[in-house]
């Protein structure tokens, strides 16, 4: 189940934008030491500390709903101060719908990249477009509900929103870091190949200065060869190395990786990603904390997160104006 709304609220510039109802509606840029909103991120502007907690999601009208988030125990970790604040997680997926309110208060469009964008928006009959008016916009381009793509469309979105959602906002629930920075790279495209090249510049993106990039979460497969098995190419394999070495000011990139929806049929120690040595490989669990039957078993499965089951997933935040999860399922 997810939060779909209906309306657009537009926030400010700088890269840094705010819905009206984040404090005066005024993102200030974190390396500035500040919460991103005063009122509604659980900062106060330039302390530095955390505010007293209030009840578990006191302005999420879903926060209730959302049980991933006590079966991890995120939610003592808040309390502590650690919400993700100081962290920019970078989610290469469909696109994110930035505009979204429970997204738009710390998302950072200058740390995005839409490398396929022209692409897919000449697959979907926009023939002629201009690649240098859609390059940087991560948003999903929507197609038709009847296009079995379009689960694919909001599947960035919600998966932005169960990391970066924000909390006590009176929208939708929180993500696991609510406080964290957010950006996108618009990788994953119904019907256009993805080559090396792109993969390794995605995971490779904005890692060399301060506030840029540190955490690369990716929530997709590549597609298997003939005989199953996805090897990783070269330059691929030297992007990771770099973000690992070089990345996060020298600490190092941090990238995790879906192992994959395919148990029974494949496993996910066919996809060269996890036997990188540079890669985190994160299996799905239910709200009884067993492994999910979908979820791909192999040596390199790191650890295990929820992931729900069908009938029974996770609430986040949906698609705005379109058909996404709730209609998929």
């Amino acid at each position: 189940k997810s939060c779909a709304l209906t309306t657009v609220v537009h926030g400010g510039g700088n890269g840094w934008s705010c819905p009206p109802v984040c404090g005066n509606g005024v993102c200030e840029e974190p390396w500035e030491g500040s919460g991103s909103c005063d009122e509604d991120c659980g900062f106060r502007k330039g302390s530095g500390t955390a505010c007293a907690w209030p009840p578990l999601h006191m302005r999420d009208p879903l926060g209730e709903q959302q049980w991933h988030l006590e079966s991890i125990n995120v939610t003592s970790l808040w309390r502590e101060g650690i919400t993700g604040r100081g962290s920019q997680i970078c989610y290469v997926d469909s696109g994110t719908q930035w505009v979204h309110p429970e997204l738009q208060c710390g998302f950072n469009w200058y740390d995005s990249w839409a490398p396929l964008a022209a692409a897919q928006a000449n697959r979907e009959g926009q023939q002629g477009v201009d690649e240098d008016q859609v390059w940087d916009d991560p948003s999903p381009i929507l197609v038709p509900p009847s296009d079995l793509s379009d689960f694919g469309s909001a599947h960035g979105t919600v998966v932005t929103s169960l990391g970066s959602g924000r909390w006590q906002n009176g929208v939708c629930g929180a993500g696991v870091a609510p406080d964290s920075r957010s950006s996108a790279i618009k990788m994953v495209v119904a019907g256009v190949e993805v080559s090396p090249s792109i993969m390794a510049q995605a995971l490779d993106f904005h890692t060399d200065w301060e506030y840029g990039n540190q955490i690369f979460s990716n929530s997709w497969g590549p597609q298997l060869g003939p005989q199953g098995i996805f090897p990783l190419e070269h330059e691929v394999h030297m992007a990771l190395q770099r973000g690992a070495t070089f990345g996060r000011q020298g600490l190092g990139s941090i990238f995790t990786f879906a192992a994959g929806n395919s148990n029974g049929i494949s496993s996910c120690s066919w996809n060269g990603f996890s036997n990188s040595i540079y890669t985190i490989m994160v299996g799905a669990t239910g709200r009884d904390n067993k492994v999910a039957s979908y979820s791909e078993h192999c040596a390199s499965l790191f650890l295990v997160a929820p992931g729900g089951t069908v009938g029974d997933g996770l609430v986040t935040a949906d698609l705005m104006s379109w058909p996404g999860f709730d209609n998929a399922w």
